[in-house]
């Protein structure tokens, strides 16, 4: 039950800190298609693995 509330207060900050990056992203990819990649992506996703990964530790950490 605890590890539940910790990725519960995880996931909240975690789309708090990123939705609008995210919402960003998902825009980028419905305008270029299948035609290519935004630029943006691999820098997003950078960003994105730190912020996973302190999100995993401390919900296993609970």
């Amino acid at each position: 039950m605890h590890g539940s509330v910790g990725l519960a207060r995880f996931s909240f900050l975690f789309f708090k800190r990123f939705g609008d990056r995210i919402g960003f992203v998902s825009s980028e990819f419905r305008r270029f298609g299948k035609t290519g990649f935004p630029s943006e992506m691999p820098s997003a996703i950078r960003s994105f693995l730190p912020i996973m990964r302190f999100g995993l530790c401390s919900v296993l950490s609970e």
